[in-house]
C-alpha cells in the first residue's frame, strides 16, 4: 500500500482493507501475538485491492502455547496475513522487481565535457520522453481510455535483468526477459543499450566494472564507448559525470520527474509524464512508482571557479572556489542565496512526510528493567489465547460450512454517519489490557487517517509532540469529519482508553455489506485455484448469497469474481460461469452492471470472435 495509495480511492475499498486488517489483528491478538510494526510498507495489495498483511520473524517466534504444550497453527493459508523473516522496504539493491534507481546523465555519442553540451542527456525530461518522442507521447495521451504518456515503471525487472544479463544466471533471464535464450537479441555496447531502453539506469554502471563482462558463451562483453578504453576507465569517467557541477545544477529536474511534483497534476502533463495507474496497465509491473514531493524540489548548491586574470586579460590557472554553501565557517553565504536557502528550508519542512511513523513503542521495560521474554508474553497474559477457528481454514481438503456462510450475509446501508460514531465511542467500553496490542491499534487509526489524507498523519517531530502534549498536529483537520472520531479514538494518547480490535470490528464504521463482502471473499481468496474459486463463487450465489448482501455488497464482490467467467475453459466451469453471471446481473444494480459485467461480456465476446477467426482460416 506504501507505493499504491491511488488504489483505494472509494470509501467501501478502504472500509473493506481495514476489515481485513482488523481481522488479521483480531486472530493474532487472539493468539497473543501483537505485529508491532503495522505500516502501509507491510500491506500488500493484489490488482483487485485484497491485501495481505507481513509479519516479521519476531512475531511469528513469539507464538503463544496452549494448554497442552503445543505451539498454535499460524496458517498462512487459511487466514488474512503472510508471514514473511523480512519486512518490505523501499526500493533495494538485488531486487530486480524493485530494483535502485539512479539517472542516466550522458548520451555516450561523445566523452562527457563539462564545456561542451555535447553527449549531456536533458535530464528536465524523462526517460521515457526522450526515447520514445514528444509526438508519440502526445498520441498515446489523446487516444488512450486512460490518459497517460507513460505506462511502465521507471525501472522495470525486464530493464535491470537486460542490464545485468551479461551476469545473471540464463534462468533468470528465461524467465523475466525472453523465453528463449538468444544473446545476439542483448544489447551489444552502452550507446545502443541508453538509445533503446526507455527506463533509468542502475548503480552498477557507475560503481561495478564486472557487469560489462559476459559469463554466457555467445554473448560477447558488453562494449564501453571508444573513449574510455577499458570497463574500469569509463566506470570512473562516468562517475565523474555524475558528480560534475553540469549535473549537479540540473539533478533536481529529474528528482520532480521521477519521485516529485511532476507526477501528478497539471504539471505531470506539461511534462508529458502522466503515468498509465498500474490497475489498468497490462505490461509486467514492479511494485510501483510513489510520488514522494509535492513541490518542485530545489536546486542543489555547488561550488563554483571564480577566474581571475592577470594584467593582460588572461585567465589565471590557480583559480580559487567560490562557495554556494555552507564549509566548517570558512566560507561567508552571499545575500543573493538567501531567497534559495529559504526555499530549500521551507521545502524541507513539508517534506516531513517522507519519514512518516505509525507506532508508538512502550519504554516501560527499560524503565523497570524487565527481561525481554516477559515484555515478549504481556499478551500472552492478557488476552487469552485461543485455536484457529477450523471452519475459516478455506484450504482445497477442508469443506466450507455453508450454513454458517450463508447466515453471515447481510444487507446493509453503505452509509456511516457522525452521530452514530459518536454514540458508539460514547458507548464503547476499551477492553484493551496490553500495551503492545494496543499499539497495533495505535498503528490502525495513523494508516486509517493517512487513507483519507493523502499522507501520513505523524512525523517523528510531530509525533513527539503530541506524546508530549496530546495536542494533534493541523492536519488532522483534512480527515473527514466523521471520521476522526474513528482516529481519535484510536490514537489516543493513554493507550488504556484505546478500543479493542473487537470493538472496531463492531462499530457502525463498518456496514453489513462490508463484514457480509469480506466474509465471502475471505474463503474465496482461500482457495488456490481459479476453478475452485468460480465454483465457490457460483455456488453461494446460486444459494443466495448476493442476493442476501444486497446490490452494494455484490458489488464489492463483483471485481474479484468476474474475471473468472472469462478465463473458464472447461465445459464445467463455463457452465459454473452462467450461473454467476446470471445471479450478478439479477443482483447488481443497472449502473454497476454497465461498469463490472459488460466489459466482461465484452471480453468473452472478444474471444470467441478470435477463436472463430482462426479456425475460419484454418478450414
Amino acid at each position: 500500500m506504501h507505493y499504491s495509495p491511488a488504489a483505494l480511492q472509494c470509501d467501501w475499498k478502504i472500509q473493506l482493507l481495514m476489515y481485513q486488517l482488523l481481522s488479521a489483528l483480531s486472530y493474532m491478538h487472539g493468539l497473543g501475538i501483537a505485529h508491532e510494526n503495522l505500516s502501509p510498507s507491510n500491506i500488500l495489495l493484489t490488482d483487485t485491492s485484497w491485501c495481505w498483511l507481513q509479519i516479521g520473524e519476531k512475531q511469528l517466534l513469539n507464538t503463544v502455547l496452549d494448554p497442552s504444550g503445543k505451539s498454535l497453527d499460524l496458517s498462512v493459508g487459511s487466514h488474512c496475513f503472510k508471514g514473511c523473516q523480512t519486512l518490505l522496504s523501499g526500493r533495494r539493491w538485488g531486487e530486480h522487481t524493485f530494483y535502485s534507481v539512479m539517472p542516466w546523465v550522458i548520451d555516450f555519442s561523445v566523452k562527457p565535457d563539462e564545456n561542451n553540451i555535447a553527449g549531456w542527456r536533458d535530464l528536465s525530461k524523462s526517460k521515457w520522453r526522450l526515447t520514445r518522442g514528444d509526438e508519440q507521447l502526445d498520441f498515446t495521451y489523446s487516444t488512450s481510455e486512460m490518459p497517460h504518456h507513460v505506462s511502465d515503471e521507471c525501472l522495470s525487472e525486464l530493464a535491470v535483468c537486460s542490464y545485468k544479463a551479461r551476469r545473471l544466471p540464463l534462468s533468470v533471464l528465461r524467465q523475466a526477459v525472453r523465453s528463449v535464450y538468444e544473446p545476439n537479441e542483448y544489447h551489444s555496447n552502452m550507446q545502443r543499450l541508453y538509445q533503446w531502453m526507455p527506463d533509468q539506469c542502475i548503480p552498477e554502471f557507475y560503481c561495478d566494472p564486472h557487469i560489462f563482462n559476459s559469463l554466457h558463451s555467445g554473448m560477447p562483453d558488453l562494449a564501453v564507448p571508444s573513449w574510455a578504453g577499458t570497463s574500469e576507465e569509463f566506470i570512473k569517467l562516468h562517475r565523474d559525470a555524475l558528480e560534475s557541477n553540469r549535473v549537479s545544477l540540473q539533478i533536481h529536474k529529474w528528482i520532480d520527474i521521477t519521485f516529485g511534483y511532476k507526477m501528478s497534476g497539471e504539471a505531470a502533463i506539461a511534462a508529458k509524464n502522466v503515468l498509465l495507474p498500474a490497475s489498468t496497465s497490462n505490461l509486467p509491473r514492479s511494485t510501483g512508482r510513489r510520488q514522494l514531493f509535492s513541490q518542485p524540489h530545489p536546486p542543489r548548491q555547488i561550488a563554483r571557479r571564480k577566474t581571475h586574470h592577470n594584467y593582460n586579460g588572461q585567465p589565471e590557472n590557480n583559480s580559487q572556489l567560490e562557495v554556494d554553501s555552507v564549509k566548517g565557517g570558512d566560507f561567508l553565504i552571499k545575500t543573493n542565496h538567501l531567497n534559495k536557502l529559504e526555499e530549500a528550508t521551507s521545502f524541507c519542512e513539508k517534506s516531513w512526510h517522507l519519514d512518516p511513523c505509525y507506532n508508538v513503542h512502550s519504554s516501560d521495560c527499560l524503565k523497570n528493567n524487565t527481561s525481554e521474554n516477559e515484555v515478549s508474553s504481556d499478551i500472552a497474559r492478557n488476552v487469552s489465547p485461543r485455536k484457529p477457528d477450523s471452519t475459516r481454514n478455506y484450504s482445497e481438503k477442508s469443506t466450507i460450512d455453508s450454513n454458517s456462510l450463508l447466515e453471515n450475509m447481510e444487507e446493509g446501508d453503505d452509509s456511516v454517519g457522525y452521530q452514530e460514531l459518536t454514540l458508539w465511542r460514547q458507548a464503547c467500553s476499551p477492553k484493551i489490557n496490553s500495551k503492545r496490542a494496543a499499539d497495533d491499534i495505535f498503528s490502525v487509526g495513523c494508516i486509517l487517517a493517512e487513507l483519507h489524507m493523502g499522507k501520513p498523519l505523524f512525523g517523528s517531530s510531530s509525533l513527539a509532540s503530541y506524546v508530549d502534549s496530546g495536542i494533534l498536529p493541523y492536519t488532522v483537520q483534512d480527515i473527514p469529519h466523521h471520521m476522526k472520531v474513528i482516529v481519535k479514538a484510536c490514537i489516543e494518547n493513554d493507550w488504556k482508553r484505546r478500543p479493542s480490535v473487537k470493538c472496531l470490528l463492531e462499530s457502525p464504521y463498518f456496514p453489513k455489506s462490508v463484514k457480509s463482502s469480506n466474509y465471502f471473499l475471505a474463503a474465496f481468496h482461500g482457495l488456490s485455484r481459479n476453478d475452485l474459486r468460480l465454483q465457490y463463487a457460483a455456488t453461494f450465489a446460486k444459494r443466495g448469497a448476493l442476493e442476501r448482501m444486497g446490490a452494494f455488497g455484490a458489488a464489492m464482490c463483483a471485481p474479484y469474481c468476474l474475471p473468472l467467467i472469462v478465463t473458464s475453459a472447461s465445459d464445467a466451469e463455463a457452465e459454473w460461469a452462467y450461473l454467476l453471471l446470471a445471479e450478478f446481473l439479477k443482483c447488481l444494480k443497472s449502473e454497476a452492471v454497465m461498469k463490472t459485467v459488460v466489459p466482461s461480456v465484452q471480453r468473452i465476446l472478444q474471444a470467441c470472435y478470435i477463436t472463430f477467426i482462426h479456425m475460419f482460416r484454418s478450414l
